[in-house]
Parts: structure tokens; sequence; C-alpha cells
């Protein structure tokens, strides 16, 4: 039990939060192909849609933000364990919770700079720079939907860790 929380459920939070994030991200990658591929038929025609690098621009940030949680979840981002992997498991899932916890202060640091960037843009009503004036709020919006989510995610795995700590079982956060 992790605060009256047990580890299954907590793990099957963090899943649906992983797939989620992985299900926005999807679209987006699919959006951005669209939106792309378009350009490269279009090109030969003098042709073009209006606002498609824009948009493009805006998916890929959603894209980077929305697939925090989903990297951070199924261990996808590069990691060096050369040193780790000599400790006890232990220490290893203390080291592993202290990096989650970690994690998750700069997540929660970086949600907070993005609202506020967000809040800032819809008061001046700041707009791309493009013919079409698209209003910033909405790949801002996405940012700080998209850091909200990796940081709850984050939050939940670091409790996970630190329970298993305090347990002291070998649960470590390669381990499911």
């Amino acid at each position: 039990m992790v605060s009256g929380m047990s580890v299954r459920p907590m793990s099957r939070l963090i899943t649906q939060l992983s797939r989620l994030s992985e299900g926005v991200s999807a679209v987006c990658c699919v959006l951005i192909l669209l939106a792309t591929a378009s350009g490269f038929i279009l090109r030969p025609f003098n042709l073009q849609f209006l606002g498609v690098d824009d948009a493009g621009g805006f998916l890929m940030a959603w894209l980077l933000f929305f697939g925090l949680a989903q990297v951070s979840n199924n261990q996808l981002h590069i990691r060096a364990t050369f040193l780790t992997d000599l400790f006890p498991v232990r220490w290893r899932t203390l080291c592993y919770a202290a990096s989650h916890v970690l994690f998750a202060l700069f997540l929660a640091v970086l949600t907070w700079l993005a609202a506020g960037l967000f809040l800032a843009s819809a008061a001046e009503n700041s707009r791309s720079a493009d013919m079409l004036r698209i209003p910033l709020v909405y790949p801002q919006a996405g940012m700080v939907a998209g850091l909200v989510l990796a940081t709850v995610a984050e939050l939940l795995m670091a409790a996970r860790s630190l329970g298993a700590v305090r347990r002291g079982d070998s649960f470590d956060v390669w381990e499911r």
C-alpha cells in the first residue's frame, strides 16, 4: 500500500494515463503525416493549404509533450544504468524512486512555466506569424495538458517506487 492505495490499481492508473498519452501522440503523428504529405503532393501543382506549416509545428509540440507520460511509463528514454546495476536491489530501487521524484518536480516546474506562458498568450491574444494568425493558445493548451498528464503519471510512479522502498520490495521501475 502506498498512502492507502495498493500498487496494482496505481499501476493500472499509470498505464491508463500512458495509453491516453500514446493515443493523443498517435493522432498527432497521423495528422502531421497528412499535413506533410499534402505539401509534397500539392507542391508540383504550385498549390498549398494555408496554415499547414503552422499546424505541423503545433502538432509536433503536442506530440512531444503528450508523449512524455508514455515514454516515462514504458521506459523508452535514454538511460545509463552501468553504475546502478552494481547496486543491491534496495539501493537501485531507492535511486529509481529518487529519479522519479526529481523528474516529477522538474515536470511540475515546466507545467507551471507552460501554464504561465499559456495565460500570458491568452491575455495578450498572441497569434502566429503566418497569414492565418492562429491563436497561440491552441498549441500552448496542448503543451500544458501534456505536461499535466506527464506530471501526474510521474508522481504516481514516484509514489509506487517510494512505496517499494518503504516496504523493502525488490520492485523497481524496470519491473512490472
